[in-house]
C-alpha cells in the first residue's frame, strides 16, 4: 500500500490547510487525514476518487449494506453553563444500523429503542451524492404527541464516500445542530462538529 504523504492546500487570500493523503483502495479511493491550518481548524475529514459528481449509491444500496462494518468517528463542539468542551468518540459502528427502505426511493428511515432516525437525500430533485440524516428522541416527540419531531432534532447533512468504481463507502458530514426550542440552555443546547460513517 502506498505510504500516505503530506499535501498542503493553499486558498488564495485565506491562508493553508495540510491533509495527509492516503489510499484505502490504491488507484480507486484517496483518503485525506486531517494535519493543520493556518486559521485555526482543528479537525476534517476527507475522500475522494475519479466519480462524477451524479455518481451516488441509492437507498435500496445503502439500506442492503452491513452497517456494522462502518466506523462512526466524531469531534463535536459543545458548551457546559458556558463552558466549551470536545466530544469525540472513534471506532464503534454508527448507532442506527438496521435502515428500512421508504415508499420513496429517496430516503430510509429507522428506529432504535430511544431515537427515531430519518435518511435522505440533500432534496426532492437532487440526483449528486448528498444525503443527510435528521434524529430525534422519541420520548420528546411522544411527549408533544407527534411522529415526527417538531422541536431541537439532530441535522446533519452528509456526502457520500463513493470510490471511482462507484463502490459505497459511508459518508463524511457535519452536525449543525443549534438550540432552537430551550432558550434556557442557550449554546448548551448546540451540537456542531465534523464526523464520519466509514470503512476506513
Amino acid at each position: 500500500m502506498p505510504i500516505p504523504r503530506p499535501r498542503r492546500i493553499e486558498w488564495t487570500g485565506n491562508g493553508w490547510e495540510e491533509w495527509t493523503v492516503g489510499e484505502p483502495i490504491p488507484g480507486k479511493l484517496a483518503q485525506l487525514s486531517y494535519r493543520r491550518s493556518s486559521f485555526g481548524a482543528t479537525h476534517g475529514y476527507g475522500y475522494g476518487s475519479n466519480a462524477g459528481w451524479s455518481t451516488r449509491a441509492s437507498m435500496a444500496t445503502i439500506a442492503a449494506q452491513d452497517h456494522g462494518q462502518f466506523d462512526h468517528d466524531y469531534h463535536l463542539w459543545k458548551t457546559d453553563n458556558g463552558r466549551p468542551y470536545l466530544d469525540e468518540g472513534a471506532g464503534n459502528p454508527f448507532w442506527m444500523r438496521n435502515w428500512k427502505r421508504c415508499s420513496s426511493p429517496r430516503c430510509l428511515g429507522g428506529r432504535t429503542t430511544s431515537t427515531e432516525y430519518y435518511l435522505a437525500t440533500a432534496n426532492a430533485t437532487a440526483t449528486d451524492r448528498r444525503d443527510t440524516i435528521w434524529h430525534w428522541r422519541t420520548a420528546l416527540a411522544d411527549g408533544r404527541g407527534e411522529h415526527c419531531y417538531t422541536g431541537n432534532s439532530h441535522v446533519k447533512p452528509l456526502m457520500q464516500i463513493i470510490d471511482s468504481d462507484g463502490g459505497f463507502h459511508g459518508w463524511v458530514g457535519v452536525e449543525a445542530s443549534l438550540n432552537q426550542t430551550v432558550p434556557s440552555q442557550g449554546t448548551s443546547g448546540d451540537d456542531i462538529g465534523v464526523f464520519q460513517i466509514s470503512r476506513f
